[in-house]
Order: structure tokens, then C-alpha cells, then sequence
């Protein structure tokens, strides 16, 4: 079984901003649970989201991972 994260927990564990992450959850870029307040991603959702960052940075030159 996958690992869930909270949405702080995905933040840190990537150094990810956690208005990033939550913009990548409220797009559909990151898939994820809404339980309550909190957002539950699974650990490889997290990690192929930022690889697909990582294959397509945004345009204009600007890239976050």
C-alpha cells in the first residue's frame, strides 16, 4: 500500500511551498483527497507530478520542482 501524506508532510518532505502544492492539488496536477481541512496525497502521485515538472517546466523559462 502507498504511503499518504499530508499536504504539510508532501511540502517538507519535497521543499515544495505549501501554496505550490495546494495550487497543483486545486488544478488537478497533483492528485489528491480532500478529507476535511486536509489534503492526503499518496507518496508516487507526489513524486510523478514532480517529475512531469521536471520533463515539462512551465513556459517562460520559469521551473518549479
Amino acid at each position: 500500500m502507498d504511503e499518504l501524506l499530508s499536504g504539510e508532510e508532501a511540502a517538507a518532505k519535497r521543499k515544495l511551498a505549501p501554496k505550490t502544492l495546494r495550487d497543483w492539488l486545486r488544478t488537478g496536477t497533483l492528485p489528491g483527497v480532500k478529507v476535511g481541512k486536509r489534503w492526503l496525497i499518496r507518496e508516487r502521485d507526489l513524486e510523478a507530478a514532480i517529475q512531469a515538472r521536471v520533463r515539462h517546466p512551465r513556459p517562460g523559462g520559469q521551473h518549479r520542482a
